[in-house]
């Protein structure tokens, strides 16, 4: 009898940082496991892991799935499948842990949530309910721990125990893992205990998951923990703690690493059917690695220099003077000694490791050690994120900013300097200097990649040491990797997934130092002008392999700074020496400092109380003296020294709260509890709010001071990653739904209709349309109405209709409360401007420089927010007055120097712009512009600060919620230095450069220029033919690229919606090649007040005028434009093009999936775009339109059930090929057919269907008849175009104007934005006529997109859980991205095959 061949089930995890087995028997029982880190080398880790568990010659027989970020990175025999992580982490959870209802996964590279209902006898297997993956740019993977543990020079297992054992955890960001870096150093240089950081950032990754993750849901108990978390204590402890679970609640095992390689062991047999085992012998001998040959345009760095040691460290017998300089930094802390002839004595450069307290005690010992003939100490300096640390410490004669010292430093070695590069551990510096003074400085913002700590964790990531090998690996490369430019998770991401595919190490570390130049190029240098006369200097400048780039790059000579390290340190000497010769020495002698060092210092920290602020303030004790850090007013610190703030100080903050508490407490009414948030535009208008509630009896109870509990309840009912202010709008909700005072809670969606041009009331879409994001959890109290701010008839008579239906009230008794409170709104900006005189008065008598802070009132006046921003320019001393104290009002749009068409549309912009103007007339006054993280708006407004400006200095402060001011105090200390330094001297008279909009142009002259139009959808060509036809030249430019991509990246800042870098980067593609003396036209739609889209046009032309391309015109014309421009004949033509591009795609669309022929319905569609665009140029639209349906009828399709799933999203991002990551065929390849959603035929029904409406509800039948005319012409046009094209029989019919309007109305307001009010109601009509899935396809940044993401929440709610994921694209996309995408196609399938076995039960 034969010996029976052994089956064995195996899966194999492949992920970034190690590769997972599990190999299990038919019964499901383990029989091994095994993991192998990755290090950089995927196929090396995985040959390793199967070789030490399989013999190749044994008999037995394998079924085998592979799952992980790094599948498709590997040729595996054809009987190995492949499975997605979602499922495989579902079902290995519900195998070990079957009472599980849900499991969070934290990985190297990604972290997954999945709700799962556990199998029964009946169905053995869990059913996936929902899902989540994390979004690249959020914290949350198990790197980031790694990288803090290293950062504090501690291991994982360290880390772990401490954060376990931690007595509470210190208060750090989780928006982002850079926002926590950020916070984590900051708090280390404060002296919090350690063990309080590491738990601290155990709780912000926490919290980064579960709020990035479950996006406001909740999570179902028990929840599993898989992955390597497990093994830290602390974050076992933090999930306990964010998530309040209670025994049995929060499980896991050793097997947890290995729960998604189990699964798919699983899914192996689940899967097996109609495939055969493959042996040990053929697994094992057929796996090869897929390699991916990237073109890229990067040279090699070529041969490079050894790095060498600049820190002199000779021990010096006889006695000598030097001034001492410390440089307390977060990666590094260094010390110099400096003679009076300002030769460097001595130098020491040692890593902070998180403990400054303990190296600075280390540096001063080792530098004095070496002075053994004895060391007179003249003046002592500190400066570093650490300086003030440093200075209380060692009592410093002077205390001074990087920028500052950073600059000292350069000049005195490089008298013709022009130009400072300075890269550190963690911050990054531009400084431009003219004759010996700082003119402009720019530091990197919170998310820009491009420091020294970045390289060295990605060299310990990689597995080698950065001092030993990096400029050894990077002269090796012969094609160095591209890795982008963007913020540190988006390149680390992608160097990731360049590990997966195998790249040689060789061109990732030249690749890395190419992204450390062009990150700190483009997103810290910004396009300020670099000079010839350049030199790098800090901890980076050691780097040859960056310095090289850096030359190439910029195609000139870069000079490094002598004591590159020492940098910093140098230049506090030299301003010690300089202070102590105008003011004599403070700073203790050499036996006083060793006295110092010879205390064992011992912080603890306590918390503050007395303000909302809760600083955890640490103390610190030396022998018989203490310092005090933390506290940001200073409290405990001045009374410590015996230091007063400025007795002159005007607070603005105090003095508006004091206004607002006087109208409080004269409005107590009788009637209900109105709870109104001081967050987002509420903060302006709280006087006028107060006072309309109170006129109509009720009572008025505003919001709690911001803090970090608001800010935490905010963070969890984020349904999409929004900014900060919305953020904490939602927290201060939640505390007012939460308030047994508060009967009702009254968030306004605040509207405009255009009409009132001497002031914009016109807001961000996020401000717009936060009463329709809010989740269903803070809305049982929620009271809203569409309401219209602008001061004229049209907008008020709709504002008392709307309120009086929501107050349930007269419209006579609204009017008056709202005539009364608009008057109270204008006495209470008089009193702020009264007040603005007083200080403005004041200042320009003393001859003090005056600080104008502008900036959004939710932020000007939020402590919270702004990092206590007055308390710090309190500290410095200066008359700082805010933007809505000043006669800013004075300005009006026509007054800011700009092209109309420049000018934003929405008010906060505005008001930024014409401070910059009002500024530019005065002298001895200086702008402060204050933006939070990510707002897109301030993206593109922030752009024209330069232009209006001009040699004016000014500061761009931008906030988000981490709670490090130590970047902020920088600013401010600097900018203070470039004021003083710029002096009092009369204003330049610098020209405004003023750009051409083609709008303003002649038709008749425009019409003679070649039209190039950027393949932003199919229907470019819709717009070429009609051009065409009009006697127009019209040619459509090939579609965007990865050279697209590159170049619109390079020239944008980030903020921006991603669909404008690809524009963008077309636009440019075109400009830099062409030779042309005519002008030409770079054309697209756009849109007056839609979304950013506005602003594409001014930006891009202003762009274009920077770089010298006069010849080129951008024209993003309106509808209203375009008729003008092709005619009403050519309108006519248009069209019928869009209608039958839109009907093709949908044939397209409905008939691909079902091909016989492979690739037949595509050629066919590619004939057809170009026979529309024919047909339209030469008038034979009929009969090419016959054509295409011939070809068409042609194609052979099978029968095939598929799920169906609509697609909606921004217009650029659903449409466009390239920019959505070919997202139809993809579906398509997945098993799904697809519903795609219109072009711009929905805008044009829309806005011409609500124009025969409302002008037949107003009694205008003029305009009724006109409006009748074209919708009459539209639909015998449209008609006629669809019945030439009849040749599937398609189940989605557009909704009518009523019908749409009705079932969207449930979500959102008429009112609202009409491009956000048309893709919602698409996916309401999506879901209405049976879609099983939904997708919101965005670009990254795009605010529309993600306020539909907020609103399809509640849509999915509504029709049983349908699954509607918001996909979001930009750069590369990732395997998180892929396997998202995946993991929705695998539960609209299990929602399908549900729904046909229903159907066939009960038909």
């Amino acid at each position: 009898m034969e010996d029976r061949v052994a089956e064995f089930l195996v899966g194999l995890d492949l992920g970034v940082q190690s590769v997972k087995l599990a190999i299990l028997d038919n019964h499901h029982q383990l029989i091994k496991k095994d993991l192998e880190p990755v290090k950089g080398q995927l196929h090396q880790a995985l040959n390793t892991l199967l070789d030490r568990n399989f013999i190749e010659d044994a008999d037995d027989k394998l079924y085998v799935a592979v799952t992980g970020a790094g599948q498709n990175s590997f040729s595996f025999p054809e009987n190995v499948i492949k499975v997605n992580e979602i499922s495989a982490l579902a079902y290995g959870s519900s195998l070990i842990f079957p009472q599980a209802r849900s499991v969070f996964d934290i990985g190297a590279e990604s972290a997954r949530w999945v709700e799962i209902k556990p199998g029964s006898s009946q169905e053995p297997f869990p059913e996936i309910i929902d899902f989540a993956l994390n979004e690249r740019c959020a914290a949350g993977t198990g790197l980031f721990l790694e990288k803090q543990a290293y950062r504090l020079n501690l291991t994982i297992e360290e880390f772990s125990a401490l954060a376990a054992r931690a007595r509470k955890g210190a208060p750090v960001a989780g928006r982002c893992s850079v926002f926590a870096k950020s916070d984590m150093i900051h708090l280390q240089q404060k002296g919090v205990p350690v063990e309080e950081i590491a738990y601290g950032v155990c709780l912000a990754l926490v919290r980064s998951v579960t709020s990035s993750l479950l996006k406001s849901k909740s999570c179902p108990l028990p929840v599993v923990l898989a992955g390597n978390t497990i093994r830290n204590q602390g974050l076992i402890r933090a999930f306990e703690q964010i998530l309040k679970t209670k025994e049995g609640e929060l499980i896991h095992s050793d097997l947890s690493p290995y729960l998604t390689a189990m699964g798919g062991a699983i899914l192996a047999e689940i899967k097996k059917e109609n495939i055969e085992p493959v042996s040990i012998a053929d697994f094992l001998r057929k796996i090869r690695p897929r390699l991916e040959m990237k073109v890229f345009n990067l040279q090699p760095l070529g041969e490079l220099p050894a790095v060498q040691a600049t820190e002199p460290d000779r021990v010096i017998t006889t006695p000598v003077k030097g001034y001492l300089g410390i440089d307390v930094g977060s990666v590094s802390t260094n010390l110099v000694v400096m003679a009076e002839d300002s030769e460097i004595l001595s130098g020491v450069y040692l890593p902070t490791r998180g403990q400054p307290l303990e190296v600075i005690k280390e540096g001063l010992s080792t530098i004095l050690s070496r002075f053994q003939g004895g060391l007179e100490i003249l003046g002592i300096g500190t400066t570093g994120s650490g300086r003030y640390l440093a200075g209380r410490l060692i009592k410093a004669d002077i205390i001074k900013n990087e920028i500052t010292c950073q600059m000292k430093s350069a000049v005195h070695y490089f008298p013709e300097v022009d130009t400072i590069f300075e890269i550190g551990g963690q911050d990054s510096k531009f400084i431009q200097v003219e004759q010996g003074r700082v003119v402009d400085f720019n530091l990197n913002k919170i998310c820009a990649a491009g420091t020294g700590s970045f390289l060295e964790e990605q060299a310990s990531q990689l597995g080698f040491k950065i001092e030993d090998d990096f400029a050894r690996l990077a002269s090796l490369s012969t094609r160095p990797y591209n890795l982008g430019s963007r913020c540190t998770v988006f390149m680390e991401s992608e160097l990731l997934q360049a590990v997966t595919r195998n790249e040689p190490l060789p061109d990732l570390v030249a690749g890395l130092a190419y992204s450390i130049a062009r990150n700190y190029l483009e997103k810290v240098v910004e396009r300020r002008p670099i000079g010839q006369y350049i030199v790098f200097q800090g901890g980076v400048a050691s780097n040859p392999a960056v310095v090289k780039a850096f030359s190439l790059l910029l195609d000139r000579p870069i000079k490094v700074h002598p004591y590159q390290r020492l940098s910093g340190a140098i230049g506090a000497a030299l301003e010690a020496r300089e202070v102590v010769k105008k003011a004599g020495k403070k700073s203790p002698e050499l036996n006083d400092i060793r006295q110092i060092l010879q205390q064992s210092f011992e912080p603890r920290s306590f918390e503050c109380q007395i303000c909302s602020n809760r600083c955890q303030v640490i103390s610190i004790e030396t022998g018989q003296d203490k310092v005090f850090f933390g506290d940001i007013c200073e409290r405990y610190t001045s009374a410590l020294a015996g230091e007063n703030p400025a007795s002159d100080f005007h607070n603005p903050l105090i003095f508006r709260q004091k206004l607002v508490d006087e109208l409080l407490s004269t409005s107590a009414g009788g009637g209900l509890t109105i709870g109104l948030p001081s967050g987002s535009a509420l903060q302006e208008f709280l006087p006028f709010w107060i006072s309309f509630f109170s006129n109509l009896g009720y009572r008025v109870k505003l919001s709690p001071e911001t803090n970090s509990e608001i800010l935490e309840a905010g963070l969890r009912l984020q349904p999409a990653e929004i900014c900060l202010p919305i953020k904490i709008v939602s927290g201060q909700i939640k505390f007012l739904q939460a308030d047994p005072e508060v009967d009702l809670v009254f968030v306004p969606s605040l509207v405009d209709f255009h009409n009132w041009k001497n002031e914009s009331f016109y807001f961000c879409p996020y401000t717009e349309h936060l009463p329709h994001m809010l989740p269903g959890e803070i809305r049982s109290k929620l009271l809203t109405a569409p309401v219209y701010l602008a001061p004229e008839a049209r907008s008020r008579k709709a504002t008392f209709k709307n309120l009086s239906e929501c107050l349930k009230l007269p419209t006579e008794k609204i009017k008056e409360a709202w005539l009364s409170a608009w008057q109270a709104q204008i006495k209470f900006n008089q009193k702020l401007k009264k007040q603005g005189e007083v200080l403005l008065r004041e200042a320009t008598l003393s001859g003090r420089p005056v600080w104008v802070m502008a900036g959004r009132p939710y932020l000007l006046y939020d402590n919270f927010f702004n990092l206590n921003l007055w308390f710090h320019l309190e500290k410095l001393g200066v008359t700082a007055i805010p933007m809505d104290c000043l006669p800013v009002e004075e300005i009006s749009p026509t007054d800011i120097p700009l092209t109309s068409s420049d000018i934003p549309p929405w008010r906060y912009p505005q008001n930024i712009l014409k401070t910059a103007t009002w500024c530019r007339r005065q002298t001895g006054v200086f702008p402060v512009f204050l933006s939070n993280y990510g707002c897109g708006v301030d993206g593109f407004a922030v752009k024209h600060l330069k232009n209006i400006m001009g040699d004016i200095p000014y500061l761009l402060l931008e906030f988000d919620e981490h709670r490090a001011e130590a970047g902020l105090i920088t600013r401010l200390e600097a900018f203070a230095d470039e004021i003083s330094q710029s002096g009092r001297q009369p204003r330049k008279s610098t020209s405004i450069k003023n750009v051409v909009d083609p709008e303003n142009l002649p038709i008749e002259e425009l019409r003679k220029y070649p039209f190039k139009i950027p393949y932003f959808a199919d229907h470019a060509l819709a717009f070429a033919g009609a051009m065409k036809k009009s006697g127009m030249q019209a040619e459509v430019l090939p579609p965007p690229d990865e050279k697209s991509l590159e170049l619109g990246e390079k020239y944008t800042s980030g903020k921006e919606c991603h669909a404008f870098s690809f524009l963008l980067g077309d636009l440019l593609k075109l400009a830099f090649k062409s030779t042309d003396h005519e002008p030409q036209i770079f054309f697209f739609p756009g849109a007056r007040y839609s979304c950013l889209l506005q602003q594409y046009g001014p930006a891009m032309r202003n762009l274009l005028l920077e770089l010298g391309k006069k010849r080129i015109l951008v024209l993003t014309p309106s509808l209203e434009y375009i008729w003008k421009l092709v005619g009403f004949d050519g309108l006519k033509s248009l069209w019928q093009g869009l209608v039958a591009i839109d009907r093709l795609n949908k044939i397209a669309c409905h008939l691909r999936p079902y091909e016989l022929n492979h690739g037949e319905t595509s050629r066919s569609f590619k004939r057809g775009l170009k026979l529309i665009e024919d047909g339209l140029a030469t008038d034979r639209l009929k009969a090419n339109l016959e054509k295409i349906k011939a070809d068409f009828k042609n194609i052979k399709v099978r029968q095939e059930d598929r799920p169906i799933i609509g697609v909606a999203g921004d217009i650029y991002t659903r449409q466009n090929y390239f920019a959505n990551n070919y997202l139809f065929e993809r579906l398509e390849a997945l098993g799904c057919e697809v519903w795609p959603s219109p072009f711009i035929i929905e805008e044009v029904d829309f806005t011409f269907s609500r124009g025969l409406y409302e002008t037949l509800a107003e009694g205008k039948l003029i305009h009724s008849l006109a409006y009748a005319g074209l919708n009459l012409i539209k639909e015998r046009k449209r008609r006629a175009v669809q019945k030439k094209l009849e040749v599937t029989d398609l189940e989605i019919k557009e909704p009518d104007f009523k019908e749409l309007v009705k079932f969207t109305t449930t979500y959102l307001n008429y009112d609202n934005n009409q491009s956000l009010f048309l893709n919602v109601a698409r996916m309401v009509d999506f879901a209405r006529k049976g879609a099983d899935g939904l997708i919101n396809v965005i670009c990254f940044n795009c605010m529309l997109g993600l306020t539909s993401a907020a609103i399809s929440s509640r849509i999915k709610g509504d029709f049983e859980n349908l699954p509607i994921p918001t996909l979001i694209y930009g750069e590369t996309e990732n395997s998180s991205a892929s396997g998202r995408l995946e993991a929705f196609v695998e539960q609209v399938k299990a929602r399908y095959r549900k729904k046909k076995l229903n159907q066939a039960v009960n038909p």
